[in-house]
């Protein structure tokens, strides 16, 4: 038996684990045991059935029972389960309760650690193994109004799947998928498997209507529990039989797509990193594919279901002759032209043309002995190219390139995540828990978000440069939206409408434009947990970006610099905080927190910060990354039912001048003192502007005339809009200024109004 069958198997024992099937004379069983254990002190309403424990414990609450027994067992304590969560100066002691783990002020780090199977769980369900069926409840809560009215049989849980009460129609359910985080790790049912949770609602139903005897389960105190075992055994194998009769459909689970792939050329490895539609398609057609290697609709079909719909681009090359400068007895030179193969001007050949040493540089490394016979290539294809009688020919060079722009933007997410963090830890208003791995023990360790950024600017500074900070430090923070009231003595609070108005004046900023930037700037400073922080970050910088393309992308000088202005003034610039720990030692930090890092080396450092940010901040998809391994997937599949002769080159790269956010030039409404004193028709020196056309000039008492030869001072005032074409009275358009329109200027004087 394999390890991957072997993880596919626990995957599958784990899912009918934690199912959840309602029966209610379950419920009559435990409200027995409750009346008998407490010698008759909890009564049960028999006409209340939200109140009995059963139904509680499914909903995440505290029976009567569970109080009375947990107050014993903790000799007074508390009546509630308790677990450790980290604290800002030691762990603290909490109540493990509905709120903590899965109610609307949750933390979902807490919940992801003690997910059922974890390490967490199972010391948990070790220090009160009388309440499980509790834990459960409350780590995935189903509604008492949902469970009450369900029917015998009925499946509330499976896997990431809990079934819910349509908000249009109060007679309708349907399942609804918990929605995915930065700590979802584990699918139990993939979003591909329609039919899945049918089959096995099927298979219960079934089984309690033709095994289920109820008359037999009064009389017989093991009968329902024995069959409940079985339907539950029985359960692994309907997963497992319902997943193989889905084989070659668009609900194939992703273990058998994996293994059918990987027995042809290992391509199962590729499916982490497509999406489920392309893994799909490779997996109902690889039979096809492997009888039509190598022929061009098999390429076609590659290109067209596997590098399109991942947005990766792949151009080919053609062979041209450039008959530019050919002249008697002189051949034609021999060059490449790129040719798109998807996307926009797939078919179209571009301008750009390479000459034939470039493609063959494009080409090392790509197959063997290639670097030894370029120079032999190289002379060959340009004696017999030029001479060919044909005049394009098609190459078997492909290229894809993947280039990541997400670094030339006015303002990058890291960074406004990293200020807002620093921001709301020293304001006191981010809670919640970060979980991360020991980098050498393997040993899961928690951290408040304050200690985690102060763990992490440790981290980073010692781990990349080798500097050890003796104390924890101050920090400075930007691009933080403006509050009603200000942490700092020396920041003003959010602006009025009012105050924002006589920032400029109504000629340079309208109303309507004023309006447009001071809207929607509400955001909010206190988060629960790294899901609503980061959610709440993406949207100022969203904004940010916005506002700063609403500025730039005006032309008008004046309007420019006020749009750029007001924007700025929504945020705080530069702000100097203290948290609540800065000029502490890091040595009694380190002391506090019951932590030691002196066995950590740099890597191990950067790792364990890295790991902090990302999980305090919720910042963890690279695009970058992820289009790169997406690009290679795509490009292996290629080579894999491509000619052997086929080079496929792959260039990734990201764009790392990050934008400096300074203005463009930009050109208002400016005065222009212009003398033209030469022939409209000569060609004038690098100082003077082209004239393209006569142009016909209005003199201020209306006579108008097109001489060939004009000697005259022309004072001229550019329109308020630019790139507008203009009759030549006493205004020139902003096109003739650039050069490409129709008036010729030398000496020209610029100033503003």
């Amino acid at each position: 038996m394999s390890i991957t069958f072997d993880l596919y198997l626990k995957k599958v024992m784990l899912l009918a684990d934690t199912m959840v099937v309602k029966f209610n004379y379950l419920a009559h069983i435990i409200n027995n045991g409750v009346t008998l254990k407490s010698s008759g002190r909890i009564a049960v309403d028999p006409h209340r059935p939200e109140t009995w424990k059963y139904y509680m414990n499914l909903a995440g609450e505290y029976h009567q029972y569970d109080k009375a027994e947990l107050l014993k067992l903790s000799h007074g304590a508390s009546e509630h389960m308790r677990i450790k969560v980290a604290g800002d100066y030691k762990p603290v002691e909490v109540d493990f309760t509905r709120d903590l783990i899965s109610g609307p002020n949750a933390d979902p780090a807490i919940a992801n650690e003690y997910k059922y199977g974890t390490a967490h769980y199972n010391a948990l369900v070790a220090r009160y193994p009388d309440f499980e069926e509790l834990i459960l409840g409350i780590l995935n809560p189903i509604p008492k109004e949902l469970s009450i009215n369900a029917k015998d049989g009925e499946i509330l849980l499976c896997g990431e799947y809990q079934k819910t009460r349509s908000t249009q129609n109060p007679d309708v359910y349907y399942f609804k998928r918990a929605e995915a985080s930065i700590f979802t790790k584990l699918e139990l049912i993939e979003k591909q498997e329609d039919d899945l949770i049918p089959s096995l609602q099927k298979y219960c139903y079934a089984y309690f209507s033709r095994w289920l005897i109820h008359d037999y389960i009064e009389v017989d105190d093991l009968y329902f529990h024995t069959h409940w075992g079985v339907m539950f055994g029985g359960m692994v194998t309907t997963i497992l039989n319902t997943r193989l009769a889905a084989c070659k459909t668009n609900q194939a689970h992703s273990y058998h797509i994996r293994e059918l792939l990987n027995s042809h050329g290992y391509l199962g490895r590729h499916i982490d990193v497509l999406a489920i539609e392309q893994s799909l398609w490779l997996y109902r057609n690889v039979e096809y594919l492997d009888a039509n290697m190598g022929t061009q609709k098999t390429f076609d079909l590659l290109i067209k279901h596997i590098f399109t719909p991942s947005d990766i681009p792949l151009r080919g090359y053609v062979l041209a002759h450039d008959a530019k400068d050919v002249t008697l007895g002189r051949m034609p030179r021999l060059l490449g032209y790129e040719q798109p193969l998807n996307f926009d001007g797939a078919g179209s050949t571009l301008t750009r043309g390479y000459t034939v040493d470039e493609l063959l540089k494009k080409e090392r490394g790509l197959g063997r002995d290639n670097d030894l016979v370029a120079e032999e290539h190289k002379a060959y294809l340009e004696f017999e190219g030029a001479r060919s009688q044909g005049s394009q020919y098609d190459t078997k060079l492909l290229e894809s390139t993947v280039v990541d722009y997400s670094n030339y933007l006015p303002y990058q997410v890291r960074d406004v995540l990293m200020n807002l963090w620093a921001y709301a830890i020293a304001k006191g208003t981010y809670r919640g828990t970060v979980y991360v791995t020991h980098p050498r023990s393997g040993e899961r360790i928690q951290f408040t978000m304050l200690n985690a950024f102060i763990l992490m600017v440790y981290c980073i500074n010692k781990g990349n440069s080798g500097l050890e900070l003796p104390k924890v430090p101050k920090v400075y923070v930007s691009m933080i939206p403006r509050e009603e009231t200000s942490i700092h003595p020396d920041f003003k609070p959010k602006l009025t409408r009012a105050e924002f108005r006589d920032l400029a004046p109504v000629e340079d900023l309208t109303d309507v434009e004023l309006d447009k930037i001071i809207a929607n700037t509400n955001f909010r400073s206190s988060y629960i947990s790294s899901v609503d922080f980061y959610d709440e970050a993406y949207r100022v910088w969203d904004r940010l970006c916005q506002d700063y393309d609403y500025a730039e992308n005006c032309q008008l000088i004046n309007k420019s610099c006020y749009r750029d202005i007001v924007a700025r003034r929504k945020y705080w610039w530069g702000m100097e905080l203290d948290l609540p720990h800065s000029g502490m030692s890091y040595a009694e930090w380190f002391a506090n927190n019951n932590l030691d890092l002196g066995d950590l080396n740099s890597e191990d450092l950067l790792k364990l910060g890295t790991d902090l940010y990302m999980f305090a901040t919720g910042f963890v998809e690279n695009n970058d990354r992820k289009a790169k391994a997406v690009q290679k997937s795509c490009i292996d599949i290629l080579k894999h039912y491509s000619s052997h002769t086929i080079h496929l080159a792959a260039n990734n790269a990201s764009y790392s001048p990050a934008m400096s956010r300074d203005s463009q030039l930009k050109i208002d409404n400016l005065q222009l003192v212009s003398a033209v004193r030469y022939p409209i028709t000569d060609r004038p020196t690098s100082n003077h502007f082209a004239t393209k056309s006569a142009v016909k000039y209005t003199l201020p008492h209306g006579e108008t005339f097109s001489p060939e030869h004009v000697s005259l001072d022309i004072k001229v005032q550019l329109p308020v809009e630019v790139g507008v074409d203009v009759s030549l009275s006493s205004e020139v358009g902003i096109n003739e200024i650039l050069g490409i329109g129709d008036v010729s200027i030398m000496s020209v004087n610029v100033y503003p109004l």
